[in-house]
């Protein structure tokens, strides 16, 4: 299968969780996909405002990061109603499987997005209480939304067989300066990738989400949710394995052009298929 093709057939399995909302919300999700985005949107949207019901929501939310959907029931109801995301043909199972996607991402979202408020003038985009996180080695920041952690992935120059930036791979790479390799992270993410337990690869996750934290690298949230849903599936895991692997391969330093258009993708309205058609 080429990359282009993996990509169609990511693109094919997440519109076919949910056949009646294919056409709802992003074309490039599904379902899961689709209600976590619009979830953390509102979540981003709101803390960076300062709104009060935001800014309580996210933290009680990253409590709950690294941990599966049972074992926070505190949680339950603070993430998405079900109803919004599940078919009435699913069994118990696919049930299962799209709640621990949901709760998974979206407080693994919340802590990524911890502190970092506004944009890069003034305080930093952080809370003045919060400033026990900062990190002086972290990369320059590239624009005006560089505190939203939540991004939408995006194709760079069109390539269609590209996997989007913005993906986990893209960017664990992205955390790793001048093309070396970080050995304890890249570790972090073989074993993400490599789990065969919901709870093992969650943490690991976590542990990846604090480091992209530190370093201000946004996620697309979305697409995460989508992965860890398919990940359960029999065999799924292997596709979300393929496509983790070569976003990490594939990634490449932003260019000046290309951080220009970073810093305005969040107001775009077109979905990445359409952006290049």
């Amino acid at each position: 299968m080429t990359q282009t093709d993996q990509t169609e057939r990511t693109q094919q399995v997440a519109g076919a969780q949910h056949p009646e909302t294919e056409n709802k919300g992003r074309s490039d999700l599904g379902p899961v996909g689709n209600a976590v985005n619009d979830r953390v949107e509102d979540l981003l949207e709101g803390y960076l405002a300062d709104r009060s019901d935001a800014v309580a929501a996210l933290a009680q939310l990253r409590g709950g990061a690294g941990k599966t959907f049972g074992e926070c029931p505190q949680l339950w109801g603070l993430t998405v109603d079900a109803h919004q995301y599940t078919h009435p043909g699913w069994n118990r199972r696919q049930q299962d499987w799209a709640e621990e996607a949901v709760h998974a991402a979206i407080t693994l979202f919340a802590l990524h997005q911890q502190s970092l408020r506004g944009t890069s003038s003034g305080n930093d985009g952080q809370d003045p209480s919060e400033k026990d996180h900062q990190d002086t080695d972290r990369p320059a920041r590239r624009g005006r939304h560089d505190n939203r952690m939540h991004r939408r992935a995006g194709y760079l120059d069109g390539d269609r067989g590209r996997l989007p930036h913005h993906g986990l791979g893209w960017a664990v790479r992205a955390c790793m300066p001048d093309g070396r390799i970080d050995p304890a992270l890249h570790n972090r993410l073989k074993k993400a990738a490599q789990a065969s337990a919901l709870r093992t690869r969650v943490g690991e996750l976590r542990q990846i989400v604090a480091r992209l934290r530190q370093e201000r690298i946004p996620l697309d949230y979305g697409l995460l949710a989508d992965q860890l849903f398919r990940a359960q599936e029999p065999g799924g895991i292997k596709q979300v394995r393929d496509e983790w692997g070569h976003g990490f391969v594939s990634y490449r330093p932003p260019r000046n052009n290309d951080s220009a258009a970073e810093a305005t993708s969040d107001d775009a309205t077109t979905t990445p298929e359409k952006e290049h058609q």
